[in-house]
């Protein structure tokens, strides 16, 4: 056939983050078709979806693409570099936080208070490396604080500016072994 008829446009994932006005797409031969996505979130965290496009001639998956935005809570003059998150992270599971330390810090403190359990902190640079003082040289170290210990901070020296990924690790008893 000279034209196909329109794929349908299907999301899966985080469909209230990602959305589009279109409900299907024609797809011409050997021309690119832009599809306007728009993305909306109302707090810090990771979001993703699927959009698959479907082809109508036999109701199946085409073409997959996965849409990813990160929004990192803001350490800011206006919020006296400071940002509170509140959350709790599945049992056995990860709470994940995301910081955008600006430029000119000399330092990122990070402070936890947990309702019981024993948790463990980890995080990784904007550059994909583990943060000082919790790891060894290869493999990846949990900071673990005293068991009593309901509150806890970790701060990071010298620190790279830019998005910090922050875990909270629900299981740190069995990370002791």
């Amino acid at each position: 056939p000279k034209e196909l008829p329109p794929f349908v446009l299907r999301w899966y994932g985080d469909t209230k983050a990602f959305r589009s006005t279109m409900s299907n797409v024609k797809l011409p031969l050997n021309r690119p078709v832009t599809i306007p996505i728009a993305v909306a979130v109302n707090e810090s965290g990771s979001y993703s979806a699927i959009l698959d496009l479907i082809d109508p001639s036999v109701g199946l998956t085409s073409r997959s693409v996965l849409c990813t935005v990160i929004v990192a809570e803001q350490l800011t003059l206006a919020n006296g570099y400071v940002a509170q998150v509140h959350g709790t992270a599945p049992r056995p599971g990860h709470g994940v936080v995301f910081v955008n330390v600006p430029p000119g810090s000399s330092a990122l403190r990070v402070k936890v208070e947990q309702n019981g359990g024993r948790v463990g902190l980890r995080a990784q640079s904007p550059s994909g490396r583990r943060g000082d003082g919790l790891y060894g040289s290869v493999m990846p170290r949990w900071f673990m604080p005293n068991v009593e210990q309901e509150t806890f901070s970790h701060t990071f020296q010298r620190q790279e500016q830019g998005v910090w990924q922050l875990w909270l690790a629900n299981d740190a008893e069995e990370r002791m072994q």
